[in-house]
């Protein structure tokens, strides 16, 4: 989610436990290494969805050619730190920033994982 304050969009380093810290890839670059790693190739379908009035949207790119498995990237521009469709009520809201209702979380990751079964 693009913004997402505890696990940034764009990458950086993120606080993990007390003084420890990691390095996080980007949203692109953990894309392009899944990609690379599953010999995917070709352009992406893409799906925007932006049917409510809740001040996000949702872009799925897919990569379905490749060698092994597939790889889906769900972008949720102006999202925060919250799970699709999650619980709108949270003591953290000014901090974990706002909830798509564009999709269901649940529901897209049962969709993907429930292909290769």
């Amino acid at each position: 989610a693009t913004r997402d304050q505890v696990v940034p969009f764009d990458g950086g380093t993120l606080l993990s436990g007390p003084l420890a810290f990691m390095d996080l890839m980007s949203h692109d670059a953990s894309v392009a290494y899944f990609r690379r790693e599953l010999g995917c190739s070709g352009d992406a379908k893409t799906a925007r969805y932006d049917h409510h009035d809740d001040a996000t949207a949702v872009v799925r790119r897919t990569w379905t050619g490749c060698a092994r498995g597939a790889v889906e990237a769900w972008r949720i521009d102006g999202g925060g730190h919250r799970w699709p469709n999650g619980l709108p009520e949270s003591p953290f809201a000014e901090f974990v920033g706002p909830v798509t209702r564009e999709i269901d979380g649940s529901a897209a990751a049962f969709a993907f994982f429930s292909r290769f079964r």
